[in-house]
């Protein structure tokens, strides 16, 4: 099980163990909060006690409503601009024509090279990538180093928190132009193994709460790109299956500190916003590596004739990229 999905796994088995053990002693207990039954500052797991994420004064009743809503995802209402694979396989492969991105053993680009390296092509081009293009091509990054193994090989930090979560990517959508333009990446989590975990922790007791295939994680974000073309995220907010929970916050108290111990950066703030940065640096990563943010004049072959970096590039539902070449990329 990869690190992300057993803290996340480790924390909804001590909850739910709490509230099932509670909901058998008897139905006046769940008003009571942690703290006044005495268990606030008991360790559960990994050191953390429900007064460490925030939940010490929360009726019992209430964590257990929170966390029944928080796994009943509706997946139709939470993934609003979705991928067809096909589609987008056919598009990528389409704007990576003339560089070169290395190939795998069928002939279909690696994308995970684009996690540590620029794609160059011969020329400059002007390549316009739609945000299912991109969901498409973040996803193949993150999957793509899972299946080939490459947890220790080199990567982005941000890219390989994704993978240790197991994350795949659902949805990027952009909405807005230039400066004033918005990000929303939706990004889903396998928790089914949890089911096992739960199963044997509280045997007959776990159909209280039924477990989920899968949980998503919610990213907001502002976008926008600098003078020299890369662009600039900074997140909002973040949400599990787009809803604000007290067990949702506590939950990123846990990634957020797997995020800090990935990256090896500490930010202002709860696990919420580092977290949410974490997913922006990753989402920045692709961009910067496939070209630089922009508008430009061409010739009949697209060619780049008079090019403007910056957030002019930006726009709904796509970014506008200026292509590197060796020449560029020094500049």
């Amino acid at each position: 099980m990869a690190k992300g999905i057993g803290c996340i796994g480790r924390l909804l088995i001590s909850l739910l163990i709490v509230i099932v053990v509670i909901v058998a002693v008897g139905a006046i207990l769940v008003n009571m909060t942690p703290d006044k039954l005495g268990f606030a500052d008991i360790e559960l797991f990994d050191g953390k006690t429900l007064r460490d994420l925030g939940l010490a004064d929360i009726k019992l009743i209430e964590v257990f409503k929170l966390l029944k809503s928080m796994l009943k995802p509706n997946e139709a209402e939470i993934v609003t601009n979705p991928y067809v694979e096909e589609t987008e396989a056919t598009n990528s492969t389409s704007n990576l024509e003339n560089s070169n991105i290395a190939k795998d053993k069928n002939g279909k680009p690696d994308y995970t090279t684009i996690v540590t390296d620029p794609v160059v092509y011969d020329k400059e081009y002007l390549i316009s990538y739609s945000d299912t293009t991109l969901a498409y091509i973040f996803n193949q990054m993150i999957v793509g180093g899972m299946k080939a193994g490459e947890e220790n090989a080199e990567s982005e930090d941000s890219v390989e928190f994704l993978r240790e979560l197991k994350a795949k990517m659902e949805e990027v959508t952009i909405t807005g132009t230039g400066a004033d333009a918005k990000l929303r990446i939706v990004a889903s989590m396998d928790i089914s193994s949890i089911k096992a975990e739960v199963e044997g922790a509280v045997g007959g007791l776990a159909s209280i709460i039924p477990i989920p295939e899968k949980i998503f994680i919610v990213s907001y974000s502002a976008i926008t790109a600098d003078a020299n073309g890369y662009v600039v995220v900074t997140g909002e907010s973040i949400r599990i299956n787009d809803a604000e929970s007290q067990i949702a916050d506590a939950i990123f108290k846990v990634l957020g500190e797997k995020a800090e111990e990935q990256t090896g950066e500490s930010i202002e703030g709860n696990g919420q916003n580092q977290v949410n940065k974490t997913i922006g640096e990753a989402f920045s990563s692709i961009i910067k590596n496939l070209g630089r943010v922009g508008t430009a004049t061409v010739d009949t072959d697209n060619v780049v004739v008079t090019k403007t970096l910056g957030a002019s590039g930006i726009s709904e539902h796509k970014i506008t990229l200026i292509t590197n070449t060796n020449e560029n990329l020094g500049a």
